[in-house]
């Protein structure tokens, strides 16, 4: 008997892959992150990681980085001593004026 809410597209392996992205995009928050990169480390094509990881995680690959990305911005703010600039920079963030807009836009609808 099938439990009632089971999807075997996204329950057949979706769960490791996703918790493997998940990993990946955490030890490479400094760095570059695409969706063509985790596909590419998944072993997938881009367009099919792509729909595997918004079935699972319920959410698009590059949202998910945004936010993890800003909320470690903001723990790093709030539990540190270190500038703006390095904390930006620690989350993958070259451009200080695209960070500021990205954080604003997270945090207002993270605060919603």
């Amino acid at each position: 008997m099938v439990a009632s809410g089971y999807d075997p597209a996204v329950c057949s392996g979706a769960e490791s892959v996703v918790n493997d992205a998940i990993e990946y995009i955490s030890s490479h928050l400094s760095g570059e992150i695409s969706l063509d990169l985790a596909a590419r480390h998944a072993g997938m094509s881009v367009s099919a990681f792509s729909r595997l990881f918004k079935r699972a995680a319920g959410i698009r690959f590059s949202d998910f980085v945004r936010r993890l990305r800003i909320g470690h911005a903001c723990r790093l703010l709030t539990t540190t001593n270190q500038s703006v600039a390095s904390i930006r920079r620690a989350c993958g963030y070259g451009n200080a004026s695209y960070w500021l807009a990205e954080k604003i836009h997270w945090t207002d609808k993270i605060s919603k």
